[in-house]
């Protein structure tokens, strides 16, 4: 089980990562050789399939619809267990709000909004968990837990890095 949801850590981070590298390259200006006016326009880099904020959002929904499946399935599709594919899903879709936000222009907003369903989701994981600590037989679900926390602070350092750079490139105009 580690082996198979540590790959969407290592994912979110290499990802969002790139983003962040992509966002804060910036392109140099020319000297002018001869003593002409020149005027230069400052242009906020681009990244190819949409801003870093759409790809961290998508990564981490994915990470947490595959987390509660995995969850699902390392219980044996017990029907006790469908209560992760439920939970994980809901906050799932309730991440698109965020990202529609995004879509339409306001990544600083939409990050932010996204900051505050992580936090909201951190505090759900982390309520649950200390709940089922003390049963031997909730074992998994206090594993499971711990890893959609260390996920969620993966992307929300993500997103806290977007945001910085997203700041630093508008300032830089």
């Amino acid at each position: 089980l580690s082996l198979k949801v540590t790959f969407p850590f290592f994912f979110i981070y290499c990802y969002s990562y790139q983003s962040v590298i992509e966002m804060r390259q910036t392109p140099t200006p020319t000297t002018p050789t001869t003593p002409t006016k020149v005027t230069t326009t400052k242009r906020m880099p681009t990244t190819t399939g949409g801003n870093s904020v759409d790809r961290v959002l998508i990564v981490y929904i994915v990470f947490l619809v595959t987390v509660g499946f995995s969850a699902f399935a390392y219980s044996g599709f017990a029907s006790k267990a469908k209560t992760a594919v439920i939970v994980s899903s809901i906050c799932a879709l309730l991440l698109f709000i965020p990202y529609f936000i995004a879509k339409n222009g306001k990544d600083i907003g939409g990050a932010y909004t996204a900051i505050g369903f992580i936090f909201v989701y951190i505090g759900m994981f982390a309520w649950r968990g200390t709940k089922s600590w003390g049963n031997p037989d909730k074992k998994h679900l206090v594993i499971v837990l711990a890893i959609l926390i260390i996920g969620s602070l993966f992307a929300m350092l993500a997103l806290i890095s977007v945001i910085s750079a997203k700041k630093n490139v508008i300032k830089n105009q």
